[in-house]
């Protein structure tokens, strides 16, 4: 796994080598969900970012809202210095302690928010989740014991 996320790094940069190319065949392409819910239960964090008024970065697909989160600090740095409209935001560090007890979940899954995760400016394509998805994706083990408990008793 390690190698997958040091050839994803180059990638990101435009960094490649003959090795990539070659050895491609024998690995898989890193799945972005994956590596996205990996690398912040890992960190124990979350991040996005707001404007100066306290308004969360979003954008809008038809009637859908959707709020970007980042696995890691350096990413959403990579995106806020990449990208022009971004620039004035600040960076807001949401540990995973807080994101199910506090406003974060919650209200997100009140008003049927998506999910862009690890929004890079120059991607082709975005991974975007529902907030229910991205809940039960950051806290596997809990989802099973939710589940277990709504069982009837037979």
């Amino acid at each position: 796994m390690l190698i997958g996320h040091r050839r994803q790094w180059r990638q990101e940069r435009g960094h490649t080598t003959a090795m990539d190319s070659t050895d491609t065949a024998s690995t898989p392409p890193l799945d972005p969900r994956a590596v996205f819910f990996d690398e912040a239960r890992a960190r124990g964090a979350l991040w996005t970012i707001r404007d100066s008024d306290g308004e969360l970065a979003s954008s809008h697909s038809g009637d859908t809202r959707i709020v970007p989160f980042w696995s890691s600090p350096e990413r959403v740095r990579r995106f806020a210095h990449t990208s022009r409209d971004h620039l004035s935001y600040d960076v807001v560090t949401i540990p995973l302690a807080e994101w199910r007890v506090r406003r974060w979940y919650p209200s997100l899954r009140r008003d049927r928010v998506w999910v862009r995760l690890n929004w890079r400016t120059a991607q082709a394509t975005q991974v975007e989740v529902s907030a229910e998805e991205f809940n039960a994706q950051l806290f596997p083990a809990r989802r099973s014991r939710e589940t277990k408990r709504r069982r009837p008793f037979r």
